[in-house]
């Protein structure tokens, strides 16, 4: 599981916490059509059938990697950007209690 999954996982135990299961049904329900769609990717993606070959240039390929190295590296070790998350999180219910 990587901090998107941790992520939506935080949301889904919260939401449950103060029982709105209907939005919880809805994250749910997303989350299955963007798997369908992820999966119906990967299908075109290792189609059996000979595809031409697309050219990506290496400044992409970088760019594309460096995120990609990114995205494992904040779900392996996701507390940094956790201790943030918390730190805007306080500072926002802390403005919207003194309303």
């Amino acid at each position: 599981p990587f901090g998107g999954f941790i992520a939506k996982l935080t949301i889904l135990k919260g939401f449950a916490s103060i029982e709105q299961y209907s939005i919880i049904a809805i994250i749910l329900i997303i989350s299955v059509v963007e798997a369908v769609y992820f999966f119906r990717l990967l299908g075109y993606r290792y189609d059996s059938q000979p595809k031409e070959d697309i050219k990506i240039p290496l400044v992409q390929k970088l760019t594309l990697g460096f995120i990609a190295f990114i995205i494992l590296y904040l779900g392996v070790y996701p507390n940094w950007l956790l201790d943030i998350s918390h730190l805007v999180a306080s500072s926002f219910l802390k403005g919207v209690a003194n309303v």
